[in-house]
């Protein structure tokens, strides 16, 4: 075994004299391995903050509270089966009712509206120019519409030109009127026109011209 404090011969030196040869500035591997380990333990270790774990939330589960008032609880909208006397299943039929829940309208906003004020009778005739009419006929002028009726015929626009003071609905009116009250007298008057047409038809044709 070659010298500890002498520098190794390596030429002279076998590989089985170096199992157990140990330097004197190198201690042995086990003595050098538990200094470390005990110098490493001896250092202060820094401080390992630890979070505290959330604890669990627990849902605990929501109860009616069945013994207050049933008609502070809203109405169910569907159907419901109860147990009769004898155990059997029927329908309740006081779940086939709705009852909506009271609630007060708040009135202060809105607006009286009276309906007799006549702003709800307003129909297509109110915006339509009101008919301005004439008196009622007297005797003259009804002799002048059986004359105008007997010489125009039933002409109601030629006819405004012999009654100025009237439009062509009262023309109309007085005729429909006279045909009901004197229904001879205005067939008497509408012959008359028709021959007088007849007859102005007779003289054109032989006044005018053969072609």
């Amino acid at each position: 075994m070659p010298d500890v404090d002498k520098p190794l011969d390596r030429s002279s030196v076998s590989l089985r004299s170096l199992l157990n040869w140990t330097p004197v500035n190198k201690p042995p591997p086990t003595y050098r391995q538990n200094r470390t380990t005990a110098s490493n333990a001896s250092a202060p270790s820094p401080e390992v903050v630890q979070k505290p774990e959330p604890s669990p939330v627990k849902h605990s589960p929501i109860i009616p509270n069945l013994s207050s008032n049933p008609a502070s609880q809203p109405d169910l909208l569907a159907p419901q089966l109860r147990l009769d006397a004898d155990g059997n299943i029927v329908l309740d039929e006081t779940s086939l009712l709705v009852s909506l829940p009271e609630t007060t309208m708040n009135t202060s906003g809105m607006r009286f509206v009276d309906e007799e004020s006549g702003l709800l009778s307003v129909t297509y005739n109110s915006f339509r120019p009101q008919e301005k009419r004439g008196g009622r006929w007297d005797a003259r002028e009804t002799v002048r519409f059986y004359r105008a009726l007997s010489t125009i015929g039933p002409d109601f626009y030629l006819m405004l030109k012999l009654f100025p003071n009237r439009n062509r609905e009262e023309l109309k009116r007085k005729f429909k009127r006279e045909s009901r009250a004197h229904p001879y007298l205005v067939n008497q008057a509408l012959r008359k026109f028709s021959h007088l047409t007849s007859y102005v038809r007779q003289i054109s044709h032989r006044q005018s011209p053969v072609l």
